[in-house]
């Protein structure tokens, strides 16, 4: 008796929560979850992931493409295809155009049929897609068989995001959203090591055999608890919920938590409940963190890396580059990770937008000063890990034969400036802005807001790339790039007085 009232005092509710929902966790499970209750959730969150592997591949597929047509436009058939400027550029962007579909798709899908079956769901456009790519026999059935990837893409972001939020327990639950956002860079990163040798066709089909394995795989996981509580099967939702949290858990009061904050859900069925004040407010606010994350330079960094380092005198080749911010933003998450539950939600985007901030008004700065000492003399040359320096006078003949010989001292410092503002987008904004509606609102509604947030946030994306010409232009690269900086300022100031904490707080 005494050791038991030792361990309930050690295990009183988290400071801040509200007491019905602080209630809801029991003696033993508030910080100290079992390693067998812990394992098992990072096995289902794993294996709902496994999409994100072929996902995280078609991002980057257009990459491998644009560089093997260099050097052949042969297809598997032994066509050739013939392709314009604007069509290769329609080939990469097609994807966010099939997205705006799967967003609104994917909403409705994960409600409908549930969060297991819409996992199957999500790979079919996709499969579809890879076959009619990889048997292309010209441009067009590229570009249809890519619209089809990027509409698996988004649906597998709504689907995906909607079952790990509820599938994890509170209090581990940042960590599992983003080991499965790390899955996803995984398969970016093998998409760009596997293009050295296999061309775009083979990559379609590895993308296609992949697929087929994540249906096998969601196969074996059971359906989402608050789903089930929400469609009235609460003997297998009390069961699931036993199995995932452990035998300490009072599950009954979890599931009674579940059913209260799912009361409005059953009075307005679809999207109509979204029209409600409080779920409009949290989709506005939701919306500027979305502009804050693109505005800041995130996708215009990640996208136009080669572009930029070249504008900075680093004419490095774009799978080098390609390779060097994917390790960079594999290690911010990875951090990411280990922090996100123990500071919380609001303190590492603050965190990260800080970093950001930093780094882009130093690059800015750093531009700034150089283009007005343009006539100084060439630095002293460095060799470092490889790098080229090239001096006024240096051909750009002479700097492809001499990339990743030498680096300047002078070049080091925009470098590694730019790595530290992909460095803070990783730590923070990059990643948890879109775990943040899956959080924010119930399971009646999870879905379908998970799917227009992230839509209105693939929007924004789009045209902070489309934008990235025209800013360039009218700002100059030092006006660019503090101009991310005070949108990451104003972000600090945005998360700190406007957004609520959603870590170690139970989801309805």
């Amino acid at each position: 008796m005494d050791g038991e009232r030792a361990i309930n005092a050690d295990d009183s509710p988290v400071p801040g929560l509200d007491s019905d929902i602080a209630g809801l966790t029991s003696p033993g499970e508030t910080k100290n979850l079992t390693m067998m209750t812990l394992l098992k959730q990072c096995v289902v969150v794993l294996a709902a992931s496994f999409v994100y592997i072929p996902c995280g591949m078609i991002q980057m597929w257009n990459n491998v493409f644009a560089t093997h047509m260099v050097d052949s436009n042969a297809t598997i058939l032994g066509h050739e295809i013939t392709i314009v400027p604007w069509q290769k550029d329609l080939v990469a962007s097609i994807t966010e155009i099939g997205g705006m579909a799967g967003y609104i798709t994917a909403g409705y899908c994960v409600r409908l049929v549930g969060r297991k079956w819409s996992l199957i769901l999500i790979a079919f456009p996709a499969m579809v897609g890879s076959a009619v790519t990889a048997l292309a026999g010209n441009i067009y059935m590229i570009i249809a068989g890519r619209f089809l990837d990027g509409m698996s893409v988004a649906m597998s972001y709504v689907t995906v995001v909607t079952y790990v939020t509820e599938i994890s327990d509170e209090s581990v639950r940042g960590a599992f959203c983003m080991i499965s956002l790390l899955v996803l860079q995984l398969g970016s990163i093998l998409v760009v090591s596997a293009g050295s040798v296999l061309t775009w066709y083979y990559m379609s089909l590895v993308c296609l055999c992949l697929l087929f394995t994540h249906c096998l795989v969601a196969l074996t996981l059971d359906e989402s608890p608050s789903f089930l509580a929400f469609t009235n099967r609460e003997e297998r939702a009390l069961e699931l919920l036993r199995r995932l949290r452990g035998p300490i858990t009072d599950v009954q009061k979890e599931l009674e938590y579940l059913k209260t904050q799912n009361q409005d859900g059953d009075n307005i069925r679809g999207y109509g409940a979204l029209f409600q004040r409080r779920h409009l407010l949290t989709m506005c606010l939701l919306s500027g963190m979305f502009f804050i994350l693109f505005f800041s330079g995130n996708l215009v960094l990640r996208v136009n890396a080669a572009r930029l380092l070249q504008d900075l005198g680093l004419p490095l080749e774009e799978k080098y580059t390609t390779i060097l911010l994917g390790l960079v933003l594999l290690c911010g998450n990875t951090l990411l990770i280990l922090v996100v539950d123990r500071l919380g939600r609001r303190r590492c985007l603050i965190m990260s937008l800080s970093i950001v901030a930093v780094s882009c008004a130093s690059l800015g700065t750093f531009i700034y000063v150089m283009d007005g000492n343009s006539s100084v003399a060439e630095p002293e040359v460095l060799e470092l890990f490889g790098f080229s320096s090239a001096s006024a006078n240096t051909t750009l003949t002479q700097v492809e034969n001499s990339s990743w010989r030498f680096l300047s001292v002078e070049n080091l410092a925009p470098l590694l400036l730019l790595m530290g503002a992909c460095l803070g987008q990783s730590t923070g904004i990059g990643s948890i802005v879109w775990v943040l509606p899956s959080e924010m609102f119930p399971t009646s509604l999870r879905s379908q807001a998970t799917g227009i947030c992230m839509m209105i946030g693939s929007i924004t994306g789009f045209s902070s790339l489309q934008l990235y010409g025209p800013m360039l232009a009218a700002f100059s690269p030092a006006g660019m790039y503090w101009l991310f900086s005070s949108v990451a300022f104003v972000g600090v100031f945005y998360v700190y007085f406007l957004l609520k904490e959603t870590s170690k707080i139970k989801v309805g």
